[in-house]
Parts: C-alpha cells; structure tokens; sequence
C-alpha cells in the first residue's frame, strides 16, 4: 500500500477486465494494466525462486497474492 494506492487496489480487488479487448485500451484501463503489471513486479521480487516459477503462469496481481 506503500507504493501507490493504484497498485495496492489493483493486487487487494483483482485487475478489472477491458470493457472492449478488440480496441486500444482507454487510459484509465491502460493506468490499470500499468498498476497491474507494477504490483506482479514487486510481489515476485519478495519471493523465493521456488515460489517464483509456481507464480509464472498467474496473470494478475491479486491471484499472485491469493496464491501464495
């Protein structure tokens, strides 16, 4: 929650599916994905290598935090 509030929501309530994957996605949908991919970022360097590669196949922020 120390980072950004946008990184904590997204790894607390799950990335929110873009409303028309077929388009370029608006920029509140692109500052999501960003928050999404930033909170992947920082649970898997505070994690072991072992727990690392089990994590690899999870898309989202919030699976990776259920998960482990």
């Amino acid at each position: 929650m120390a980072i950004d509030l946008g990184v904590w929501g997204v790894t607390r309530d799950s990335l929110q599916p873009i409303k028309n994957p077929d388009e370029k996605p608006i920029a509140s949908e692109e500052k999501e994905i960003h928050h999404n991919i930033y909170a992947k970022n920082c649970l898997f360097k505070s994690i072991s290598i072992d727990v690392f590669n089990q994590g690899l196949i999870v898309t989202k922020a919030n699976e990776i935090s259920l998960k482990f």
